[in-house]
């Protein structure tokens, strides 16, 4: 062993703290990445993978700061970089067997036994490198890693290292300008039995255990095709479950606000298991345009878990205190006042704006206001409750399904929920029972098969205006005039 005497110090990279994980399920994303820097680029193709930090995300999909291009990466920054909140599903369309173009030859110049392809989305599979016409071979003549920007860096080795001065390199790069709303809508392949896009929204809960909560596709679902589809895959999943779709509304088409009623009819967003929203945002340490979406979804989760995992608060007039700017997609910007938000919020459209020096989420109504009447389905706080209990109850009664309909099998569905649901009473819930009831089980029912239940439940609804009325009191004023002295 040599010998050692002194001060030695090192340096590690900054770790990112591990993201607090809610219990309500999962936000799942469906978008693009640079997956030719992932660990294995074509693992993630159309499958759900599941992350809880910044690391996991990053191995499994790799990250650029080009979030319009790769999709995914808004919602990897939103939630482990900046909101430290998780778990995240995502689904990557982006196929590197397919969404590329050709690498032209070119060359790149050696310095310090480097040199480095400036291009994102190479990939490492297929590249040819070049000392003049000699070929060179990888992992003996040289090896490949990717800068933080995304660029591959070649590392010459051996007697090369000491001899090239530049390289010719060419081979296949990612092309997401490939990509269209019908890859992100994806479908079912009857032949292979395999599902792509956001079909692939059944599988989550059979490959990760885990129910989606909300679910989202950043930028893309300003596409009316892509924000119908999520609306509607929203409503029931796996034939059981019900998740919250967050939208992004087009603003190189909106762009201000007195055209979000318009911009909203054009997208088709209407359903109460919806929220969509307007415009884009920037941060500190990224000023190109964030889909608001994805940071929107992060600051929801990070909402519900400070409730307990329970999504019985509003969104609406959080901070997201990462969020430094909001723009449109060409990077205008928009600076709204709480009347021009409120304007917006009355059309059923999200927005954010500043309020006492922090960008505030605005607006408490889903996209079916102002048409839909039922309180349960056009406050947010209240559709994603119901959506809540539906997936409680699916999963914790499964257990009991085929077993003997009894008396006890009832009582005991009655007494547990009942317990259950006072727990969340007052904190969560205003109120809530269940019941079994004669009238809602005829003997033919029974003999079916067939029990169901009455729940009510009674969500908190937004205190959306606080008025104070204020008079003046002459008659003190005057009295304060004389002091103890009558008047």
């Amino acid at each position: 062993m040599a010998n050692e005497h002194g001060i030695k110090i090192t340096e590690s990279p900054t770790t990112m703290p591990m993201p607090t994980q809610a219990a309500n399920g999962a936000v799942v994303v469906f978008g693009t990445a640079p997956v030719n820097m992932a660990a294995d680029p074509s693992a993630s193709v159309n499958t759900p993978i599941l992350c809880t930090t910044y690391d996991e995300a990053v191995e499994a999909f790799g990250y650029s700061d080009d979030f319009l291009n790769y999709t995914i990466c808004a919602s990897i920054y939103a939630h482990f970089a900046k909101e430290g909140s998780g778990p995240v599903i995502f689904v990557n369309v982006l196929d590197p067997d397919l969404h590329t173009k050709t690498l032209a030859e070119t060359t790149v110049k050696v310095s310090g036994k480097q040199a480095t392809i400036e291009q994102e989305g190479v990939l490492k599979d297929g590249l040819v490198v070049k000392n003049d016409t000699a070929t060179l071979t990888k992992d003996k003549d040289y090896t490949l890693s990717f800068n933080a920007d995304g660029t591959l860096v070649i590392t010459l080795a051996g007697s090369v290292a000491s001899a090239a001065t530049e390289l010719k390199v060419s081979g296949k790069q990612l092309d997401p300008s490939i990509i269209t709303e019908d890859t992100i809508i994806g479908g079912y392949d009857t032949e292979t039995k395999k599902r792509t896009g956001i079909e692939v929204l059944s599988d989550v809960y059979p490959k990760t255990g885990m129910a989606p909560s909300v679910i989202l596709a950043p930028y893309w679902s300003r596409k009316p095709n892509v924000a119908k589809i999520l609306q509607l895959k929203a409503e029931k999943i796996n034939g059981v479950f019900r998740a919250f779709a967050l939208l992004d509304m087009d603003t190189s088409s909106t762009r201000t606000y007195t055209e979000v009623g318009t911009g909203k009819d054009a997208q088709g967003a209407t359903d109460s298991d919806a929220y969509t929203v307007w415009p884009m945002v920037v941060s500190g340490d990224h000023k190109a345009p964030i889909p608001y979406s994805a940071a929107l979804a992060a600051a929801m989760q990070s909402c519900d878990i400070d409730h307990e995992s329970v999504p019985s608060r509003s969104p609406s007039n959080r901070t997201i205190s990462w969020v430094t700017g909001t723009v449109l997609e060409d990077g205008t910007p928009v600076h709204l006042d709480n009347e021009e938000a409120t304007e917006i919020e009355g059309y059923g459209v999200g927005t954010i704006y500043r309020w006492a020096g922090a960008f505030r989420i605005w607006g408490d109504y889903t996209c079916a206001y102002p048409v839909e009447t039922d309180a349960k389905d056009y406050w947010i706080n209240a559709r994603r409750m119901f959506s809540w209990q539906n997936n409680s109850f699916a999963t914790l009664y499964f257990p009991q399904l085929d077993g003997n309909i009894s008396y006890k099998l009832i009582e005991s569905i009655v007494d547990s929920e009942n317990i259950r649901i006072a727990g969340y009473v007052p904190d969560h819930l205003a109120a809530g029972h269940i019941e079994f009831r004669a009238k809602d089980n005829p003997d033919d029912q029974i003999t079916a098969g067939k029990i169901k239940f009455k729940q009510y439940l009674s969500p908190y609804v937004p205190a959306k205006v606080i008025e104070n009325d204020m008079e003046y009191d002459l008659e003190s004023m005057i009295k304060s005039l004389f002091g103890s002295q009558e008047a």
